[in-house]
């Protein structure tokens, strides 16, 4: 009797539970080739153009808006698995070729949704009103770099001052594929008022949604306030003298006391000095 349990216990941990064990080894061996973690870090979306009508053409002569990818490693990094999109809900919407980013080198992305052109050719355009642009790890799922932006000018880029920084800046001489150049910003151009609030992105959104400005000048505070449909203040979202430039806050649909608020209309009221602006958005759930 003891035989025939030994025998059977052996065939469990022959047949069954090894061959498990070797597929587990087998899949992490697997990963540990490929650890994306190490190869996505320091990347970020450094430049872009929404509305590209004389100042770039792609290989086939037509100015299609584009994105450029900056590489601020001291290697060369390959995109291949890497997503890019216009949409956070779809942020696997696009997937990078097998290409690389010298270090310290720069990528040029055309959004022209004609993927028929080249390798290099997105599914997806850019929208000139404003809209979304983010960069994906190869899980389709976490972001590596992403960017909501409000209405942009025929042939004036948007990007960071200096390569990789926090700081957006609009330029009236794009550097699409160069290292962008503060000689080539001009400000007036863009920004003849002290502020500038941008509609929402997404809208209508669940949960989360982007709410960008831009400040021209230095300035007193400026506010940014959440207000439901009866006027009653919902949310204050920045109280502060911010640095020149273009800003970002999310608002994650809940109120001062970290609750959720419910469906419905919104208002967000920026205030800076004698300036106010109000933009209407939609919380859907």
């Amino acid at each position: 009797m003891l035989t025939k349990k030994f025998c059977l216990f052996f065939m469990l941990i022959t047949f069954i539970y090894l061959p498990f064990l070797q597929a587990k080894y087998f899949v992490q061996s697997i990963l540990d080739q490929f650890d994306y973690t190490k190869q996505i870090t320091g990347l970020y979306i450094n430049e872009f153009m929404a509305d590209n009508e004389t100042t770039i053409a792609d290989e086939n002569g037509e100015y299609d808006d584009w994105v450029e990818i900056f590489n601020s490693n001291p290697g060369a990094i390959n995109m291949e698995g890497l997503f890019l999109t216009d949409n956070p809900a779809i942020p696997d919407k696009w997937q990078f070729p097998d290409v690389e980013i010298p270090a310290n080198g720069f990528l040029l992305v055309w959004t022209d949704d004609d993927e028929e052109q080249g390798e290099l050719h997105t599914n997806f355009k850019l929208d000139a009103d404003g809209e979304f642009i983010g960069l994906y790890e190869i899980d389709g799922i976490t972001p590596i770099d992403t960017l909501s932006f409000g209405p942009q000018e025929e042939d004036i880029s948007f990007g960071r001052y200096p390569d990789g920084a926090d700081n957006w800046q609009f330029f009236d001489e794009p550097t699409p594929g160069t290292s962008n150049s503060p000689g080539s910003v001009d400000d007036e151009i863009i920004s003849p008022k002290s502020c500038i609030l941008y509609q929402n992105y997404p809208n209508p959104f669940n949960p989360t949604t982007t709410i960008s400005f831009y400040v021209a000048q230095l300035s007193s505070f400026v506010n940014i306030s959440i207000y439901n449909i009866k006027g009653q203040k919902v949310k204050t979202l920045v109280d502060k003298k911010p640095d020149v430039g273009f800003h970002t806050v999310i608002w994650n649909g809940r109120d001062e006391n970290n609750q959720p608020v419910g469906s419905g209309v919104y208002f967000y009221n920026l205030k800076v000095g004698k300036f106010c602006e109000t933009k209407k958005m939609i919380l859907i759930k």
